[in-house]
């Protein structure tokens, strides 16, 4: 049996199921797969996440996880590399409102896309230390996101 759960939960869940946890960690791709089971039972408690090498093994660590790389289970497909096309169209200081552009290896929440614009805009000067909701009262944000279906729809359409 697998029981399927966030990265986030993950650790406090082996530690409630599995009496003598044996993690395994593994990569496909941009998705990182975490199991973990042990010989007592038949469950295997899973979880995947897109977080990096580095992130996911420094909080197994700060969990006091020890784990091994492999995996309990089949490792999943990488995903396409087709990207998702994200946009903002935001008010802005000058006369015209703007708007900004991105692409995503994975599907990205409208908050992932403002979360973005914002570490960009910070990072480059253009925008002053703000919170999120600062910024969405302020820029009155206007988000899209594509996926890379929707994208070849548009491509083809204006091949036609």
């Amino acid at each position: 049996m697998t029981l399927n759960v966030s990265f986030s939960d993950f650790s406090q869940t082996i530690q409630r199921e599995l009496k003598n946890p044996r993690v395994y960690v593994a990569y496909s791709g941009r998705t990182a797969l975490i199991t973990a089971a042990d010989a007592s039972n038949d469950l295997v408690v899973c979880a995947e996440t897109h977080e990096s090498r580095e992130v996911v093994e420094k909080k197994l660590k700060e969990a006091k996880v020890e784990f091994f790389n492999g995996s309990w289970l089949p490792l999943p497909e990488p995903r396409g590399t087709e990207p998702y096309v994200a946009a903002i169209a935001y008010r802005s200081g000058e006369d015209r409102p703007g708007l900004w552009l991105e692409a995503f290896p994975e599907a990205p929440t409208e908050v992932d896309v403002i979360k973005a614009f914002m570490d960009e805009m910070k990072a480059t000067g253009e925008m002053p230390d703000a919170t999120m909701d600062d910024f969405v009262k302020m820029a009155s944000p206007n988000v899209i996101v594509l996926s890379p279906a929707e994208v070849q729809a548009f491509a083809q359409n204006r091949a036609r």
